[in-house]
């Protein structure tokens, strides 16, 4: 999360529901710093949550773990959302790259 509204616990629990339908759901770090921990989305609070209801949910610790993370579960005909209000450390480019390096063509 990076906007100043996803990254506070105000839509922390509709996130759950939200992400009910993906496959895996990856929770990215909160990418302002500034906001207060007790303001401040919770991803352990939604990947419990997603977890709960049976789904699979991974809580990098950064942006090189979040790659790495997709790496390690995507398959040929896989679909990834990267949801970003912003370039995000230049995440969509860094996957798109190691993604085409990967060459998973079926």
């Amino acid at each position: 999360p990076r906007s100043a509204t996803a990254s506070r616990k105000t839509h922390e629990a509709d996130y759950p529901a939200a992400f009910a339908p993906a496959t895996r759901t990856i929770l990215a770090p909160v990418g302002r710093a500034e906001i207060a921990p007790e303001e401040r989305l919770d991803r352990e609070v939604i990947a419990r949550a997603i977890r709960a209801a049976g789904g699979e949910a991974h809580v990098p610790q950064d942006e090189d773990e979040t790659i790495q993370a997709i790496l390690r579960e995507v398959a040929p005909g896989d679909t990834i959302v990267l949801m970003s209000n912003g370039p995000f450390y230049g995440i969509h480019d860094r996957i798109l790259a190691a993604l085409t390096a990967l060459d998973l063509r079926s």
